[in-house]
Parts: C-alpha cells; structure tokens; sequence
C-alpha cells in the first residue's frame, strides 16, 4: 500500500472519530493545511525508512583472513607435475584434476607405508595451515553489522569477489601479532579481550615513544611497507586478470531492448578458468554439495595457481585467453553501429 492509501484510511479513521464523539472542532482542526502537510510528510519518512531495512543486506568481509587448506589441497599442489606427466601432454586441466582425485582415493586406500607417511605429511602441513589461519584471525577484527551493509541498487548489484586481494596490514597490527601472547600471559587468564587490546595499544605507544627502540619499531614499519607492496601488485593484478565479474551495467529507462546484435562481454582469467575446471569442482563437492561450495573450490584452486611458480605456463594460458577475448571485444565494439530506434 502506497502511502498516499494510508493517509487517506489513516485520516479518515482519525476525523470519523472526532466527529462520531462530539468534537468537530478538533476534527476540524485535524484537517487543516498545516497538519495535513505535516502529517503527510511523516508518513512518507516513516515508509522510506521501512523500504530501506527491508532493502539492506550483508556482504562478505574482503579483509578476513585467507582460509586454510586441506589436506587434499595440499596434496594437489605437491602431486599436480607428476600427474600431467601420467597423462598425454594435451590433457586439460579437468582430466589433471580428475587425475589428482583419483590419486588422492588411491593413497587414502593405499597400506603402504610410503603412501601413509604422504597422508600424514598433507595432514601435518594442512595442521599448520590451520594454526596460520588461527592466527591471523586474532588480528581480524570483522566489521559491524552497519559496516557489513549495503543498500540494493547500489553496491549491492555487484557481489562479493572471492579473489579480492587480501587488506594491507598496518606496523601495528604486526606488532600486535607479535605481542599478543604476552599481553594475554600479562593480563592473566580472568583478563578480557578489551584488557589485551588496551595493553597491546599501551605498549605500542610506549614503543613509539622510546628512541632507544628505533630498530625495534622501524622492523614493524618495514613489515607493514612490504604488504602494502603486495597489496599493490596483488591489486593490480586483480584489476587486470582476477575480477569473476563483469562491470554491472544499470538498465537504462525508455522501454528499448537491448541490442542482440552487441559485442558479447569480455572474460577474464578467471572465467576462463572457471569455465575449464568447473565440472572438476563440482566432481571434487559431490552431488550434495551447494553451487556455493564450487564457486569457493574454484576461487581456492585459481588462488594456488597464481602462487605456485611452477605452473606458471598454465596461468599465462589463461591470461593470454583473457588477453585475446579483450582485442575481440575492443574490434567489435569498435565496429558496432548504433541500433535505430
């Protein structure tokens, strides 16, 4: 119901009142200009606000801290050369990875003793994935839920990239890393998370302020310069090749269709390599598993390709494919005529 509708029930309900009770003074008054006016524009705020928290939604944090691997991750990484080599070298990177899975069902049924000890070393590295990842979630402080949420028909066309590059870590969120474990030994274990927090600032002021421990704050400026230097080429590369989605476009009004005779949108890297190993994730997820789970198994999968040297042949691939799509694009677009109306 519009709030036109409401103020019309809504006033009606309120002068059939007065007037059924004796105070056609009131009612009269109810009715003025003045009051209609101010009335009507109560209304309409109290409408945007109910559209706007029924608009809002939560999205995904970018910052938090990179999930850890599995043991099977692990595997892949370490087993994925000698796989490529048991197969023809014009296998695609489906059949590898189907390869990889079979090898890993294999191992798991295997009594060997060189094959336990391979599990027990994925399972130990995978271990200490775990504790990495633990630890960088002390340092993670999640936003609150006003910061999560964003507003539909605005930021919210665009969903949450799972390949966005990690945020750049402050001096002093190396030193708090660093120092955590004291701070909690110091504060005793009836201490509370704010009682850490509090201490760790304290000392950090404390480091900032003693010229004597120039070297000791000039290492934590030095961390935190080199992962703002990651964070530079990380986006950058980003910007170039890692963004799984095209730029949103918002549909313009007037009643025109779209023009099917325009240039189909350039892929990325990224697509073009979802696109080849998607079935190979969903066979990895099995028949239970959601579109979710693909979708993160893939950004897992490309974020390993990107930082392991030595399938660096695979990742130009799909970076020269994503290259030869843009020149496609940039032809076609530049030839296109206008659709008449």
């Amino acid at each position: 119901m519009t709030s036109i509708a409401h103020s019309k029930n809504i006033n009606k309900f309120i002068t059939d009142f007065l007037s059924e009770h004796g105070s056609e003074e009131l009612a009269e008054m109810w009715n003025g200009e003045d009051n209609m006016k101010a009335f009507n524009a109560l209304l309409v705020k109290a409408a945007n606000a109910v559209k706007r928290s029924s608009s809002d939604k939560k999205i995904k944090d970018p910052l938090k801290p990179k999930g850890k691997k599995s043991a099977y991750i692990i595997f892949c990484t370490k087993k994925r050369e000698e796989a490529k080599k048991l197969l023809n070298p014009d296998a695609k990177a489906t059949e590898v990875t189907s390869k990889l899975g079979q090898m890993w069902n294999e191992l798991k049924n295997s009594k060997k003793t060189a094959d336990k000890k391979m599990i027990q070393l994925c399972e130990q590295e995978a271990a200490a994935d775990k504790a990495r990842y633990d630890e960088d979630m002390k340092d993670y402080v999640p936003p609150s839920d006003d910061e999560l949420v964003v507003t539909k028909g605005k930021s919210s066309k665009k969903k949450s990239d799972p390949n966005t590059p990690k945020g750049k870590k402050s001096a002093y969120i190396f030193f708090c890393s660093e120092n955590r474990d004291a701070a909690k030994s110091e504060i005793g274990k009836d201490g509370k998370a704010t009682d850490v927090t509090k201490l760790l600032a304290t000392w950090w002021k404390e480091l900032k302020a003693d010229e004597d421990r120039i070297n000791e704050l000039e290492k934590y400026n030095k961390m935190a310069a080199d992962d703002k230097l990651r964070h530079d080429q990380d986006t950058e590369e980003y910007a170039l090749f890692g963004c799984d989605e095209q730029p949103v476009v918002a549909k313009k009004s007037g009643g025109k269709k779209s023009d099917p005779n325009a240039p189909k949108g350039k892929k990325s890297a990224y697509i073009f390599f979802c696109s080849d190993n998607r079935d190979a994730a969903k066979s990895e997820i099995g028949k239970d598993g959601k579109a979710t789970d693909v979708t993160k198994l893939l950004a897992t999968w490309w974020n390993e390709l990107k930082t392991d040297e030595d399938r660096s042949d695979e990742l130009e691939k799909y970076n020269k494919m994503a290259a030869d799509d843009k020149l496609r694009y940039e032809q076609e677009t530049s030839g296109v005529v206008p659709q008449s109306d």
